[in-house]
Parts: structure tokens; sequence; C-alpha cells
């Protein structure tokens, strides 16, 4: 996994003292549909690239997410390549090389997801305490408005969630307090907060994706892939002490940013 701060580079969104403490790895598959032909060569036409979730690392802790999870992504990205076979390299170990394609990642939505969910859960907690984990805006505010117990009963992160439990404790004590406001307005009035806040606290992150394509990824030499058990199949790309390396790029407007990338892989 790389730092948050190696993804966001000089990207035109706030860095946060911890992302070089934070790790990410995206999790997907590498489908082949047929053998290389003579050259060692396997056409875009017979290959997929399906990127399906991420997992995020804070030292011993991890939390994988489907990126049906995380808002401004809702679904797997998908791309496919050209990819050439080369006998350079002893067998069992072979050389995979990946050409430059598109994949269709919401790199920004993904970034602003991964800041908010470990900045709220290791600033306002992660559900070591009995309590629900505060990993989004939604609950967030929930929380601010009536302490993170009315979240065990509350939906304040899905887009349609009203946080009816936690904006109806709120509303009651505010209703005590100020006289010519009504339980229901008040219940209103915490439940377009919880809407609208995190929308907009996570446009600056889904703005930069924009444009269509904008997301690049290819390797940035051979990737070792080696037949562990001497059935003439390749088992592994890469190890985790020596990953094979992406050569990514990332484009908003005019600008490119190469985020750190490294990747392993296993068949399936």
């Amino acid at each position: 996994g790389e730092t948050l701060a190696a993804m966001l580079g000089p990207t035109p969104v706030p860095q946060v003292p911890w992302a070089d403490v934070l790790a990410v790895d995206l999790l997907g598959t590498l489908t082949f549909l047929q053998e290389p032909d003579a050259a060692g060569a396997v056409p875009p036409a017979a290959t997929q690239e399906v990127v399906h979730s991420v997992r995020l690392h804070w030292g011993a802790a991890a939390q994988s997410y489907s990126f049906s999870q995380i808002p401004g992504i809702d679904s797997a990205s998908s791309g496919h390549f050209a990819a050439t076979l080369t006998a350079a390299l002893p067998w069992p170990t072979a050389g995979l090389e990946i050409a430059v394609h598109p994949l269709d990642l919401k790199y920004g939505a993904l970034l602003g997801f991964a800041t908010e969910v470990w900045a709220l859960v290791r600033t306002y907690g992660d559900g070591s305490d009995g309590l629900p984990a505060v990993d989004r805006y939604g609950p967030f505010i929930g929380s601010l408005m009536a302490g993170k117990a009315c979240l065990q009963t509350s939906d304040c992160s899905s887009p349609g969630g009203t946080c009816q439990d936690c904006c109806a404790a709120w509303a009651a004590n505010v209703a005590l307090q100020v006289f010519d406001l009504t339980q229901d307005q008040v219940a209103a009035a915490c439940t377009a907060l919880v809407q609208q806040v995190p929308p907009f606290l996570r446009a600056p992150f889904t703005a930069l994706d924009a444009a269509t394509n904008s997301f690049a990824i290819g390797t940035q030499a051979p990737c070792a892939v080696t037949d562990a058990n001497d059935d003439l199949d390749y088992d592994t790309l890469g190890t985790p002490g020596l990953p094979c390396a992406w050569d990514a790029t990332w484009t908003w407007g005019s600008a490119t940013f190469k985020p750190a990338a490294t990747f392993t892989g296993m068949a399936k």
C-alpha cells in the first residue's frame, strides 16, 4: 500500500497532517481470456482489469470498503489493456508488461473517502469504545448533535438518511431552550445538515474527477510472474518484498500527477 501523501502529491486539495501514515491498497483482478501469441502478446480485447475495493491501513488497523460504499464511485472501475509476456528472466520467472491504458478510476473521490473515513475514525472514534464508529461526515454531525450512542439507531450515512434519533434528541433539547421553535422545525434543520453538508465537504475531491479517462496506468518495467509450484502455470505477480511498479498518471485540467503505486497478485 502507498501512503495517502504519496497518492495526493501536488493536487489542489489540502494536505492533512496524518497523510504520511495512512496506507491505501486498491483491490481488483486482472483477467486474461487467451494465451499469449508467438510474440508473447495479448490484445486488449482479451484482457480486463477490474478494481472493486479499497483497503485503508492505519498502523495495525485496517478496513476494506467496496467501491459501492464510496460516494462518487458507487461501482467497480474497469479497463482493458495490451500485455506482453517476455521470457527474458530465467524460468520459472518471466516478465509481464502491461501497456499504459485508461482506467475509469474516480481518483478524487477515492482520496476524499480515505481522508473522510480516517480523519474521523482516528479523531472521533473507531468503535473500540463499544459505540458506533464515526467514519462519515453524516454520523459525525449526528454525534455532535446528540452523542455517539444515537448512531446505533439512526441512519446518518446514506444519501437519504434522516439521522432520525440523533436529530430527534437534539430537537427536543433545543426546543426546551428556544421557545419559538418546534421540535419538528429543529429536527428538519438537523436532517438538512446531515444530508447537505457531506456533499459540500466532498466536492473539492469529486470535482477532480470531472474529466473522463483522467487516470491511466501501466507497468513501469516487466513485472516478474512466477510459476511457484512447477505446474507450468504462472501463480504470482511480484512479491510482497519486491512488488511490481505501476506507471500511473492522473490528469486534472492541464495538470498531471504521477502517484506512487506498486502491486502484487496471485492466480485464482
